[in-house]
């Protein structure tokens, strides 16, 4: 009797979780991302490290850029810092950073990453980005080249394009935009831009206007959809097509599973009980 109460109990648990709403649906927070500090120690001849920080103490305890890499993961922040033209190429590894952001340095910086989300090349860096970009922001007296395709890439001006301003990508770029910070007016508002062909140097854009599009792609026509053909009236044909709405079929063999274990149980007892009822 207590063995068969516990398989009931199971089953009869089993059925409510699953109707239970969202029941099985392990739910998984993901998790925050980190913010990595990274510089160029010259007297260590080294990338070092600083963890949980956007900015970079030399007075603190930073490590190789080995352990980094060892805990870095998609969606994380890097924050790059050089003040030395002695350093080697910065190798971020193929990780999808969410944010990549260059400070001012005099000395160019080569980077390598994965793919990344949100990409800051701000006021006096000076570097090249081997990476795929979708979001690029550039900001006035920058230096920067992109080797790989950019899909957005914003120009963060004042009131004039800087002399000093030079960007160029190597790969494709989805759509040039360089509007005023001060006034009511757009530098450049340019799309589609063929692969190396996106080159502003001091300023002014280098490229041919055959290189590049005034207006974004027009999304092709849809294709016309064939008219639905007439509801199907035989009967097993209509059995064959699943019914919206209709329970899972989890929940019904857990059902079942209770009803046959209860009658079961039923038949049992009544059979023991005519055992020992009988005569013989």
């Amino acid at each position: 009797m207590k063995k068969f109460k516990h398989t009931v109990t199971l089953l009869t648990a089993a059925v409510l979780f699953f109707l239970l709403p969202r029941a099985g649906c392990l739910r998984a927070a993901a998790a925050e991302p980190v913010t990595y500090a990274v510089k160029y120690i010259e007297e260590n001849d080294d990338w070092r490290y600083l963890a949980n920080t956007s900015t970079f103490d030399e007075n603190a305890y930073h490590r190789e850029l080995y352990y980094m890499l060892l805990d870095i993961k998609d969606g994380d922040i890097v924050i790059v810092y050089n003040e030395t033209d002695q350093a080697r190429t910065l190798d971020l590894g193929d990780v999808h950073l969410g944010n990549l952001t260059v400070a001012p340095s005099d000395a160019i910086t080569m980077i390598f990453s994965g793919d990344v989300n949100e990409c800051h090349i701000l006021k006096g860096a000076y570097c090249t980005i081997n990476a795929n970009v979708a979001n690029a922001h550039v900001y006035e007296s920058a230096v920067c080249n992109f080797n790989k395709n950019v899909q957005e890439l914003r120009l963060h001006v004042e009131s004039e394009l800087s002399t000093s301003l030079s960007v160029g990508c190597e790969g494709t770029v989805g759509h040039l935009y360089a509007p005023s910070d001060t006034l009511p007016r757009t530098f450049y508002d340019l799309y589609d831009f063929k692969a190396g062909k996106m080159v502003i140097l001091e300023g002014v854009l280098m490229a041919n206007s055959a290189d590049y599009s005034s207006a974004p792609a027009q999304p092709p026509a849809p294709t016309a959809v064939p008219a639905p053909s007439a509801p199907a009236t035989d009967n097993d044909e209509y059995d064959e097509v699943p019914k919206t709405g209709a329970p899972s079929p989890l929940l019904w063999l857990a059902g079942i599973a209770v009803v046959s274990a209860a009658i079961s149980f039923r038949l049992r007892k009544s059979n023991e009980s005519f055992s020992q009822k009988a005569p013989f």
